[in-house]
C-alpha cells in the first residue's frame, strides 16, 4: 500500500505540467485574490452584521467557494480538520462516530452549526453525528468563529459557532453534478440546480454518500483477533465470560450511509429553505469485536430536518433595518437504530429519541452613524421532546403512544413462582418546555484606529431558569497592516433533554434453589436527573494578525477559560428503581470545574512562482493544555501542527496537500497519574483537479482524493472500551465534476 501510495504522489506532481484547476463559480478566483483580500472577507456571523472578517470581534476562519472546490472538502468534518484549534477524534464512539474539540473542550454538543443563519444541529443539544450529511455542495462560503458566543445566540454556543453560507439559485446558476467512486465501495454524489435574478431565484441540492468502510480485521489484526474467534464460533465475552448469542455468527459488516436535501427560494426580501440531513453508520465503531457485534443490524441513524422562513426589511436611508425568522426542526435518532453487546445481553436493544423546536425570531439592527452601529433581538422558542430511551425490547411505533405499545424493560416480563407478573414499565418522558431570549449590542469606532464592542443576551429556560451571557471586544488597527483583538465573553451550554432525562441499566430475575422465578434485581441503572443546571464558561481571548507584505502574514492568538458547573457523573449504592434495589446507580449531576488554555502560531504565504504556476501555503502550530479538576483534559492534543499548500498551473491543474501532526490526547478515563493516551502521529492527505473542458456553458475537471497517503496505522483517543481506537488506512477516490 505504501508503495501505491508513493506511486500515486509521484504521478500526480508529473501532472504539474499537463494543464489543469478547478471550476470557479461566481467568485473571484482565490489564487487572483491577494493575500490582504482573503484576510479582509465580509463575515456576518461574529457579529450578526456583515463586516471584514479583520474588523470583526472574534477570532474568525473564512473559507470559501473557491477553496472548497479545490481543496475537494465534501461535508464539514473534512473543512474542520484544516481549522486550528479544532481537534477530530475519528471512529471514537459508537453514537456519534467522531468527538470533535474546539480550543480545548470537546464535545459536539457544544458548538452551534448554522446553515444561511438557521441552526441545523441538535437545538435540545443533543449530542449526534457531524458526518458526511453536512454537505459542502452549493456553499458560497463557511464562517467559523472560535469562542463562547451565547451573547448572540445563547445556547449552546459554547465553544463557537459555524455558519454554512449557500448560493442562492441566481449565484449558481445550471446543474452542477460531482461524483466519485472508492476504495471500500465508497461513492459520493451531489446534484445542483439554480435558476432565477436578483428578484427570485430557487435553488435545489441533494446529496447521497455510501461506503462499506474498511474490514478492520485486515489492517489491525491484533486489535481484532476476537473477531477471528467469533467468526468460527459464534462466541462473545460478557461481563468476562464467554457466551454464545443466539442471534448466532453474523458476517462483518459497518457501512456508513448519509444523503442530505437543502432547497431555497428567494422572492424580494423573502426566504423559505428547507432542509433534511440523515446519516446511519455502524454502533460497533469504537468498540472491543469480543464484546458487541459487528453486523449490519447495528446501525446508528438520525435524521435532521428544518423549515424556515424569513423576511428582510431595510429603511429607505438604509439606516434601519429588520430580520422576521420562524423556524421549525425535527431531531430524531430512528427506531430501527440497534445495539447487540453485553450490556443487552446480545438481545436486541433498540433506541428512539425525537425532538421537535418550533422558534420565532426578530431582530433590528440600526446604524446611527458609520462609527457606531446597534443590534438586538428577541425570541421565542418551544419545544417537545422525547429523550433518548433505555434499551427497547422492540422497535418503537411512532404511530402510536407509548401507553399504547407495552415497551417493558428487557428482562422484566416474566412470571414469578406464585404466577405474579413482574413486568415493569418503560419510562418514557414526554417533555414541552419554552425558552424567551432577548439581546442587544452597541459597536462604536471611539476613534479610526479602536472600535470596540459590547452586548448581551438574557435567557429564561422553562426548565432550568434564566441566564445572563455578556461579550467585550476591542479591535485596534494602528497601521493597515496590523490588526489586535482582545476579547471577553461569556457562554453556557444547556442541559440537554438527552443528558438530563436519559437512562439505561438492566433487570434480571432471581432464582431459588429448585430454579423458580422469585423477584428481579440490578446491578447497575444510570438514572434520570431532571435537576440539572446549564455548564457556564468564560473565556479571555488575545488576536494579532501582521501583514509583513503583499504574500506573507503572522497570525497569533491565545485564549483562557473557566468552565464551572460541569456535568458530570456520580454514583450511590443500594438505591431503589421501581421498587426495586439497585446495587449502584449513577445520575448526570454539576460538579467540578475546568480551565483549558492555549493558542496558534500560523504563517500564511500566498504568491507567483513564475508566470504560470500560482501557490498558497499555511502552517499552524496550536498548543492546548488545561484540566478537569484534578485531571487532564480528554480528547486534545497539546500539540498540534497544520499544514496545507495549494498550488495551480495555467488555470488548469490544482493540487492540494495537507500535513497533521498531532500528539497524544487523553482517553476518557485517564488520570493524571495514569494517562492513556494515543501514540503521536503524522497524516498526509492529498487531492489534485484537472480541468478537461472549459467552455462558456459546459465545464468538466476530473478529480481525485488520497486519505492517508502513506498508509500508516494510527490511533485516535477512544471513549468506549477501545481506550485507542483504530484510524482507517488509505482511502483513495476518483470522481468527475461537470456544470452545464
Amino acid at each position: 500500500m505504501k508503495n501505491l501510495a508513493l506511486t500515486i504522489l509521484a504521478i500526480v506532481l508529473s501532472m504539474i505540467n499537463l494543464n489543469a484547476q478547478t471550476d470557479t463559480t461566481n467568485q473571484k478566483d482565490v489564487y487572483d485574490m491577494t493575500l490582504e483580500e482573503l484576510m479582509q472577507l465580509e463575515v456576518y456571523t461574529a457579529s450578526k452584521f456583515s463586516q471584514k472578517a479583520t474588523d470583526a470581534p472574534a477570532t474568525v476562519y473564512v473559507v470559501t467557494q473557491q477553496q472548497i472546490e479545490q481543496r475537494n472538502y465534501s461535508c464539514l468534518k473534512e473543512l474542520l480538520d484544516d481549522i486550528p484549534q479544532v481537534e477530530i477524534q475519528r471512529k471514537s464512539i459508537s453514537q456519534n462516530t467522531d468527538i470533535f474539540t474546539l480550543s480545548g473542550i470537546a464535545g459536539n454538543e457544544k458548538f452551534i452549526i448554522l446553515m444561511d443563519g438557521i441552526r441545523i444541529n441538535s437545538t435540545t443539544g443533543t449530542e449526534h453525528t457531524l458526518g458526511e450529511s453536512y454537505s459542502l455542495a452549493n456553499v458560497r462560503q463557511v464562517e467559523i468563529i472560535l469562542g463562547p458566543a451565547s451573547s448572540l445566540y445563547g445556547a449552546d454556543a459554547f465553544t463557537g459557532v459555524i455558519n454554512i453560507i449557500t448560493n442562492k439559485g441566481y449565484e449558481n446558476e445550471g446543474i452542477h453534478f460531482t461524483g466519485s467512486y472508492g476504495l471500500y465501495n465508497t461513492t459520493d454524489n451531489t446534484l445542483v440546480y439554480g435558476v432565477g435574478n436578483e428578484e427570485v431565484s430557487f435553488s435545489l441540492t441533494g446529496k447521497y454518500y455510501h461506503s462499506d468502510e474498511p474490514f478492520f480485521p485486515d489492517y489491525y489484526p491484533e486489535d481484532y483477533q476476537w473477531y477471528d474467534h467469533y467468526s468460527q464460533t459464534g462466541e462473545m465475552l460478557m461481563f468476562g465470560d464467554t457466551v454464545t448469542p443466539a442471534i448466532g455468527k453474523q458476517p462483518w459488516a459497518t457501512p456508513t450511509d448519509a444523503y442530505s436535501i437543502h432547497a431555497k427560494l428567494n422572492f424580494n426580501k423573502f426566504e423559505v429553505g428547507y432542509s433534511r440531513l440523515f446519516e446511519s453508520h455502524s454502533n460497533s465503531v469504537a468498540s472491543l469485536p469480543s464484546t458487541y457485534i459487528y453486523s449490519k443490524e447495528t446501525v446508528y441513524a438520525n435524521h435532521i430536518q428544518n423549515i424556515y422562513a424569513t423576511h428582510s426589511f431595510v429603511s429607505k436611508n438604509e439606516k434601519f433595518g429588520l430580520n422576521s425568522t420562524i423556524s421549525a426542526q425535527e431531531f430524531k435518532v430512528h427506531p430501527h437504530s440497534l445495539f447487540l453487546n453485553q450490556y443487552a445481553g446480545y438481545l436486541d436493544a433498540y433506541k428512539y429519541e425525537r425532538d421537535r423546536t418550533i422558534k420565532i425570531e426578530e431582530q433590528f439592527n440600526y446604524s446611527y452613524s458609520e462609527k457606531f452601529i446597534v443590534i438586538g433581538g428577541a425570541s421565542y422558542e418551544f419545544i417537545n421532546a422525547i429523550p433518548k430511551t433505555s434499551d427497547l425490547p422492540f422497535e418503537y411505533d411512532e404511530s402510536k403512544s407509548p401507553e399504547d405499545q407495552n415497551i417493558y424493560y428487557p428482562g422484566t416480563n416474566v412470571t414469578d413462582l406464585n404466577g405474579n407478573d413482574l413486568t415493569i414499565i418503560q419510562d418514557i418522558y414526554n417533555l414541552n418546555y419554552y425558552n424567551i431570549g432577548s439581546y442587544l449590542q452597541l459597536q462604536y469606532q471611539i476613534f479610526d484606529e479602536l472600535t470596540i464592542t459590547a452586548g448581551t443576551r438574557y435567557d429564561y429556560n422553562s426548565r432550568y431558569k434564566s441566564t445572563m451571557n455578556p461579550r467585550i471586544g476591542l479591535v485596534y488597527n494602528p497601521i493597515n497592516e496590523l490588526t489586535v483583538k482582545l476579547l471577553y465573553g461569556q457562554a453556557y451550554l444547556a442541559p440537554s433533554p438527552y443528558k438530563a432525562y436519559q437512562h439505561y441499566g438492566s433487570f434480571y430475575p432471581t432464582t431459588n434453589d429448585d430454579g423458580e422465578i422469585t423477584g428481579l434485581a440490578s446491578g447497575f441503572w444510570h438514572l434520570a436527573n431532571p435537576d440539572l443546571e446549564p455548564e457556564k464558561r468564560t473565556s479571555y481571548d488575545a488576536y494579532i494578525m501582521y501583514r509583513l507584505n503583499e504574500d506573507f502574514a503572522l497570525t497569533v492568538n491565545g485564549y483562557y477559560g473557566q468552565v464551572s458547573n460541569l456535568i458530570g457523573s456520580a454514583g450511590y449504592e443500594n438505591i431503589e428503581f421501581h421498587e426495586i434495589l439497585v446495587g449502584y446507580v449513577s445520575k448526570a449531576v454539576n460538579k467540578g470545574d475546568a480551565i483549558a488554555y492555549g493558542g496558534t502560531f500560523k504563517f500564511d504565504y500566498k504568491g507567483n512562482l513564475g508566470k504560470h504556476f500560482n501557490t498558497n501555503l499555511f502552517v499552524a502550530y496550536t498548543y492546548s493544555d488545561g484540566e478537569i479538576g484534578d485531571n487532564p483534559l480528554i480528547f486534545n492534543a497539546k500539540h498540534t501542527i497544520k499544514s496545507g499548500i495549494g498550488m495551480r498551473y495555467k488555470d488548469k491543474f490544482s493540487v492540494y496537500t495537507k500535513i497533521l501532526y498531532r500528539t497524544g490526547s487523553h482517553y476518557r478515563k485517564s488520570k493524571i497519574d495514569d494517562a492513556v493516551m494515543n501514540e503521536p502521529f503524522t497524516l498526509i492527505n492529498l487531492t489534485a483537479n484537472y480541468k478537461i473542458i472549459s467552455k462558456p456553458k459546459f465545464n468538466a475537471s476530473l478529480f481525485m482524493n488520497v486519505f492517508n497517503l502513506l498508509d500508516i496505522r494510527y490511533y485516535n483517543a477512544g471513549y468506549e472500551n477501545f481506550e485507542t481506537t483504530p484510524q482507517d488506512p488509505i482511502r483513495i477516490d476518483f470522481g468527475l465534476r461537470f456544470s452545464i
